[in-house]
């Protein structure tokens, strides 16, 4: 299994901190110099962010661009306006960059994957453990969204 480098931007809790190295445990977590306070708060530049591979959080939108290294972007909320745009859209279909976001994460099966409403564990726990290609709901939702996706 490759090892990932995630950036994340956001001041976690003790707990979630906790948490979110357990399901991400053998990669490494990358944290800004100053956290983002609030998912509203526009982030200071990091220059750790160009050498990441994951983005996990509110990206800025001008350091995503930048950087040529990143493989996946997960958004952690589920609105996603200041991503959406068609530049943002055009670049990451270029460089083959899946963006997800945080919409439904708590949904047992997911509203993209009707067929199977038990799926197991909420996606938010599938993507944060790494196993997020062996979720069916993953996989349909990834193909019916961006181009080139696995």
């Amino acid at each position: 299994m490759d090892r990932f480098r995630i950036f994340v931007d956001f001041a976690a809790t003790p707990e979630v901190l906790e948490l979110l190295q357990a399901g991400t445990q053998g990669h490494q977590l990358v944290f800004p110099r100053t956290p983002v306070p609030s998912v509203l708060a526009k982030a200071e530049r990091d220059p750790q962010f160009a050498t990441v591979d994951i983005a996990f959080g509110q990206p800025e939108p001008e350091a995503i661009a930048e950087t040529g290294q990143l493989k996946w972007i997960h958004i952690s909320t589920s609105g996603i306006t200041r991503y959406d745009n068609p530049q943002l859209r055009e670049l990451m279909a270029e460089r083959k960059i899946p963006v997800t976001n945080s919409a439904s994460v708590y949904a047992r099966g997911g509203r993209t994957c009707r067929r199977n409403q038990n799926a197991g564990p909420p996606f938010s726990e599938k993507i944060l453990s790494g196993s997020f290609t062996e979720n069916p709901c993953w996989t349909a939702s990834c193909k019916a969204q961006l181009p080139g996706c696995p």
